[in-house]
């Protein structure tokens, strides 16, 4: 049991690292393009991201 708990922490934790990676390269590419005023914020970046993930996922 516990190693399934470990496990799924540990799955978890790479899928919202992953998330963060993408959202913030995101964020930087965004602000640079657009002369520091970005056009959609982190939170909405960060939610697309999980979004697409969890559509991508079911296919690995």
């Amino acid at each position: 049991m516990r190693i399934i708990l470990f496990a799924t922490i540990a799955i978890l934790t790479t899928f919202l690292a992953f998330v963060l990676l993408i959202a913030t390269v995101w964020q930087v590419t965004d602000v640079v393009k657009h002369q520091w005023q970005p056009q959609t914020s982190f939170l909405d970046k960060s939610w697309q991201v999980i979004q697409l993930a969890i559509t991508i996922l079911p296919l690995a």
